[in-house]
C-alpha cells in the first residue's frame, strides 16, 4: 500500500490539484488523506478542528471529475471554463484522456484534523505503519515547514515533497499551470522536490546521526567497549601497566563525554 498525505492550509484547489494527480499518475497510490493542522500556539487561525480538509478534498475530487469527464475547469468563485475553447497545448479530448485515470481509480481519500500538540505522534504513526508514503508539502504554511523538516531529521521521516512550478505563473489563465499543460511542456516545467535530498540537507542529516546516533547503536557500541575494557583487565591483569592506561582512558572518556553532552560539536 503507498499513501499520500496533502497538508492542506487554503481551500484553493489549484495549490494541491498539480500534487495530487502527479502522484495518482506516477506511483501505486492506494490512499489520499488530505491532513489540516489546527491549534498552532498563538495562532489566529481557528483553534478546533474547522473540516477545512473535507471541504478541500470534496473541491479537488469535483475538479478531477470535472476534467476528466468534460474537460473543464472549475475556477474557486465557481466560474467553468470550457478548456475546448480555452484550451492551450491540448485538445478538450485530450485533457479528458490525461485525466480519466485518475478519475476512475478506486482511491480511499480522507480528510482528518490533526491537532499542533498531535502532530508528532500522528506522522511517528505513519511511519511505524510501514509501506510507502508521500507527505506533500506544497500548500502548506511555512510555519509547519521547520517542523515537518525537523521531524524529519529527528525521526525518521521520509519522502517530504513539494510541487516546484518551473514555468511562469500565468494568474489570468491558470488552466494553464495544470499538469496536463505542464506535462507537455517544450522545456522542463516543474519538479516534485523532496525537500530533505539537497545537497545541504543530506549533509545536516549526516551530523544529526553522528551527534545522535539511534539508541540501539549507541547501546551496543558502549556494552562493546565495556566488554573489551573487562576483558583486558581479566587478560593482563588489574595491576598490570595495561589495566591502569585503560582506567585512565576510560576516566577521560567519561570527562570528554560530559563536555560533548553540555557543548555539543557545531561543525561536525
Amino acid at each position: 500500500m503507498s499513501q499520500l498525505l496533502v497538508f492542506v492550509d487554503s481551500e484553493r484547489v489549484d495549490t494541491y490539484l498539480n500534487s495530487v494527480v502527479h502522484n495518482l499518475r506516477s506511483a501505486s497510490v492506494t490512499t489520499v488523506r488530505f491532513v489540516h493542522v489546527y491549534g498552532f500556539p498563538g495562532d489566529a487561525f481557528p483553534q478546533a478542528p474547522s473540516g477545512l480538509a473535507r471541504r478541500t478534498m470534496t473541491s479537488i475530487l469535483q475538479s478531477m471529475e470535472s476534467l476528466a469527464r468534460r474537460a473543464e475547469y472549475l475556477q474557486a468563485d465557481g466560474t467553468v471554463v470550457p478548456l475546448d475553447s480555452h484550451n492551450g497545448s491540448a485538445t478538450g479530448d485530450e485533457v479528458k484522456a490525461f485525466y480519466q485515470p485518475v478519475d476512475g481509480r478506486p482511491i480511499n481519500y480522507h480528510g482528518e484534523e490533526v491537532h499542533y500538540g498531535e502532530l508528532r505522534q500522528f506522522l511517528k504513526g505513519v511511519r511505524r505503519a510501514g509501506g510507502q508514503h508521500v507527505i506533500d508539502v506544497t500548500g502548506c504554511r511555512k510555519r509547519f515547514l521547520g517542523d515537518l523538516i525537523a521531524l524529519g531529521l529527528v525521526d525518521g521521516l521520509e519522502d517530504i515533497r513539494t510541487f516546484d512550478l518551473l514555468a511562469p505563473a500565468n494568474f489570468n489563465e491558470p488552466w494553464k499551470m495544470l499538469l496536463h499543460e505542464l506535462a507537455v511542456a517544450p522545456s522542463k516545467a516543474f519538479e516534485y522536490v523532496d525537500i530533505l535530498e539537497t545537497r545541504i540537507m543530506i549533509d545536516c542529516s549526516r551530523a544529526v546521526v553522528i551527534r545522535a546516533p539511534r539508541l540501539r547503536y549507541a547501546s551496543l557500541i558502549a556494552f562493546a567497549l565495556a566488554i573489551i575494557g573487562v576483558v583486558l583487565n581479566a587478560y593482563f591483569g588489574l595491576d598490570s601497566e595495561v589495566a591502569k592506561w585503560v582506567n585512565v582512558l576510560a576516566q577521560f572518556a567519561t570527562f570528554a563525554g560530559l563536555c560533548f553532552v553540555f557543548f555539543p560539536p557545531r561543525n561536525v
